[in-house]
């Protein structure tokens, strides 16, 4: 599969295999990303004279090499030359497993990735660094030394990894020559390996991967480095009322043991767990114990692209009783993540018909990112999430629906799933035909005017910022029944 990511040093194309899990993913494009960077801040200072030229005398045998080299890497980075492929864990030629492994270059030009490349809480590793490591014996550099050893051609893969280091202020010569002359140093931090961890010598089956001491069918290499809107916009409505939906009776609804969430016990699009939880949260939302409930959940979809979707379930307050009309302004704003500079900003609005039960209305798997448009890496989505209630159905609200279709890409499954009305978990249409108001209906009201006379009131709110690894959160919680079987790591 290609990813693409964004820097500011141009794009990076890299394949990987589709096993990775998404945030593994979001993880070793981020440090793929990182490696780039630190390539390309290091050749730049190399040019232009601000390499500390003991550093470069003790890596290499004169600045003309770390030129060549960190030029050929960068071109790779560039040109989809990395191919990453994930396997759990390392074995040797005999079948020993070692789960302390980062990563390796196989003979046929991939890196294998091994899940403790992930486990950044027992193994300290620069990760960037083992990208950049990596990818120099893919150009051919076979040496595992902290310093080339000879005073022919550079060989060292360790060298170009320890120079870009320390070039871009993550590592300096006295920790390396500490590393060199006292490996045993790092014996405080087992799971964390050493610059002198040998490794299996190219050739073997297993050549070129870290192993243990004595690893390496005994024959270790010198190695030393593991590594919406116009005026269809419910908030821009000049007749919008905020006024808070809790001072409408309906909240005043007494929560006891008697009272019935029929609509929601009976839905068949919900697992028990998430049954159980909506019918927690409307009680405590009518006892007072929380203002509104927003379970957050997020899946991925790869095409040719990376691209990702996010959905939640929701319960919130109504001021209106009965058939009503929810309105759904979605906002999205990319910016780049280093520089902040806005790399695009969007907008949408969609309405469907809802029904309240005891004074509230429950939303299920509302997806406000979809997968239809790429994400690219190196860029923070932030998604602004705006709910509104009219009184009365759909259709006495808006003139037409531009059903099942956007030219938003974030928004599409929202628009579409509007539009079969597959998101109200409360109410039951059954009862709705054509003699007594019509079916329900739903989809884009962008550029679509709200009717006169027609009186939104804002029930709910919430912004979602999502930069490939995290996702920052107002005020959701994580789901406990999420049949993609992902979870979304929350920070509130």
């Amino acid at each position: 599969m290609e990813t693409r990511i964004k820097t500011q040093f141009g794009p990076i194309r890299y394949e990987r295999s589709t096993n990775f899990p998404l945030q593994d993913g979001s993880f070793l494009s981020q440090s793929i990303k990182e490696a780039f960077i630190y390539l390309n801040a290091s050749l730049s200072k190399l040019k232009n004279g601000e390499i500390d030229e003991s550093l470069v005398n003790y890596l290499f045998n004169d600045d003309k090499e770390p030129l060549q080299i960190l030029e050929n890497l960068i071109e790779k980075f560039k040109n989809k030359e990395l191919i990453c492929k994930k396997e759990r864990a390392y074995s040797d030629s005999e079948g020993n497993a070692d789960t302390s492994v980062l990563a390796s270059v196989s003979e046929g030009g991939e890196i294998k990735i091994y899940n403790a490349f992930f486990n950044t809480k027992e193994i300290k590793d620069n990760r960037a660094g083992v990208i950049i490591h990596e990818a120099s014996h893919l150009a051919g550099l076979e040496g595992e030394s902290n310093a080339n050893e000879t005073t022919a051609n550079p060989n060292s893969a360790e060298a170009v990894k320890n120079f870009c280091l320390c070039a871009c202020g993550k590592l300096s010569l006295e920790e390396i020559n500490r590393e060199k002359e006292s490996p045993e140093n790092s014996k405080d931090e087992e799971s964390t390996y050493r610059p002198d961890q040998p490794r299996a010598p190219k050739g073997q089956s297993d050549g070129g991967q870290w192993v243990s001491e004595g690893g390496g069918n005994g024959k270790s290499s010198k190695g030393k480095d593991k590594e919406g809107t116009s005026n269809s916009d419910a908030g821009e409505t000049p007749n919008e009322n905020t006024s808070n939906p809790g001072n409408n009776t309906n909240s005043k609804i007494d929560a006891s043991d008697e009272l019935k969430w029929k609509n929601i016990d009976d839905n068949p699009s919900l697992s028990n767990d998430e049954k159980r939880e909506f019918m927690q949260a409307a009680n405590d939302i009518l006892e007072g114990k929380r203002e509104d409930y927003a379970n957050i959940q997020k899946g991925e979809v790869q095409y040719e692209e990376e691209k990702v979707w996010m959905s939640f379930n929701t319960l919130f307050k109504t001021p209106f009783q009965g058939r009503q009309t929810i309105i759904l302004n979605l906002t999205y704003q990319e910016k780049d993540s280093d520089t902040g500079e806005e790399t695009s900003f969007s907008k949408e609005s969609i309405a469907f018909d809802a029904i309240e039960e005891n004074g509230l209305i429950g939303i299920w798997r509302l997806t406000p990112i979809g997968g239809s448009t790429p994400y690219y890496y190196g860029t923070t989505l932030t998604t602004s999430i705006d709910v509104y209630a009219v009184e009365g159905p759909a259709k006495d609200s808006f003139q037409s629906f531009n059903s099942a279709t956007t030219d938003n890409g974030w928004a599409y499954d929202a628009v579409v799933h509007a539009s079969d009305i597959k998101y109200v978990v409360t109410g039951s249409n059954d009862n709705y035909n054509d003699s007594n108001g019509g079916p329900y209906k739903g989809g884009s009201v962008k550029n679509i005017p709200i009717n006169k006379g027609k009186n939104p009131k804002k029930v709910f709110s919430r912004k979602i910022e999502f930069d490939g690894i995290n996702t920052k959160a107002d005020r959701m919680e994580r789901t406990a029944a999420d049949k993609y079987g992902h979870r979304m790591q929350v920070d509130k």
